[in-house]
């Protein structure tokens, strides 16, 4: 019998994100095999001594071994790197895991601060990476209304290039350090910063074209793909876009938010579940239906009468017919093995 490949799961976070990665953690926790060898580490980033051990006294509260660790982005991220209020220091972390991870890993799981465990890992864990140096799965947002193609022109990317979103990573560890790959990243990032939509997540793409293998997508699956209607069963669910602790959270995290009150309510840190006053809920829900509205009325007169609409018009029913559930899940599909 194979002996079990030695992992690492790594959640990385700015003081600001916390919380959050803790409850990543938490996610983890029920979801880890009994039968392999698997550590975890929250690498904070720029945080102070005090945050690391009152993350940690909360973990091993929610029977989670303490893993928190504090790292200096000034030793670890490049200041060419662009960095602005959404683009943390923390967010680019994952293009410096080869100088805080040790070559005594086989393999190692990246996951973004902003995701939430639902399925056994081991699966995942276990995957047969068939010699590439990492896997990931297809960002799908991106493979609607031609934003792959922006993508591919946008980096230099062959026409045939696939694009992966960074959130869930899961690399052959000693294959990845032995091939450069993450420095070649970083060099890459810091040459060229201006040029990126995504950040960090671009510069992998354009740098490990033909290096990575596709992971089935519910092991990834974005608040992007839900909003357009889609409805797979998720295996890590990522919150892109507005995330459901704060205050102007959507309609369908609903459940999702239910689950962050329940244990931040009681953690170090209450405030970071944002409640909402009666004024944003009325906002929240007052664009949802002029959103909802708006798309029923155009998808009528596409239908009913086009020839009353003009050109503008039409392009903008189409696109809205094009989001709709059916396409969505047709992308998934494609990328399901």
């Amino acid at each position: 019998m194979a002996k079990p490949p030695k992992c690492k799961i790594v959640v990385a976070a700015d003081r600001s994100f916390l919380p959050a990665a803790c409850c990543v953690l938490i996610s983890i926790r029920d979801n880890l095999p009994a039968s392999m060898p698997v550590s975890c580490l929250l690498a904070g980033v720029d945080i102070e001594d005090h945050d690391v051990e009152t993350a940690n006294r909360f973990l091993e509260q929610h029977q989670v071994q303490p893993c928190v660790e504090n790292f200096s982005s000034n030793e670890l991220i490049s200041d060419s790197f662009h960095v602005k209020e959404r683009v943390t220091k923390a967010g680019y972390l994952r293009l410096a895991l080869d100088t805080i991870i040790p070559d005594d890993i086989d393999r190692v799981l990246y996951l973004d601060a902003d995701t939430r465990v639902l399925a056994p890992l081991e699966p995942l864990l276990l995957n047969d990476l068939e010699g590439y140096q990492f896997a990931a799965a297809h960002d799908t947002g991106q493979y609607q209304d031609d934003g792959i193609k922006h993508a591919r022109e946008m980096l230099g990317m062959p026409e045939t290039a696939g694009y992966f979103n960074s959130g869930v990573m899961l690399f052959d560890w000693k294959l990845t350090l032995k091939t450069g790959l993450l420095s070649d990243v970083r060099r890459y990032a810091a040459a060229k910063p201006g040029i990126f939509k995504y950040h960090d997540q671009d510069a992998l793409n354009a740098v490990s074209v033909g290096h990575w293998k596709a992971l089935d997508p519910h092991w990834n699956l974005t608040s992007s793909y839900f909003a357009m209607g889609g409805t797979k069963p998720p295996w890590i669910k990522h919150y892109t876009g507005i995330k459901p602790w704060t205050r102007w959270r959507k309609p369908i995290w609903k459940a999702d938010s239910a689950w962050f009150e329940k244990i931040l309510k009681d953690s170090p840190w209450p405030e970071a579940y944002e409640q909402q006053t009666w004024r944003e809920k009325s906002v929240i829900l007052m664009e949802h239906l002029r959103k909802t509205t708006r798309n029923t009325r155009r998808s009528l007169a596409y239908h009913l009468w086009p020839f009353l609409m003009s050109a503008g018009a039409k392009q903008r029913a189409e696109a809205h017919l094009k989001r709709g559930k059916p396409d969505i899940d047709a992308i998934i599909e494609q990328f399901t093995p």
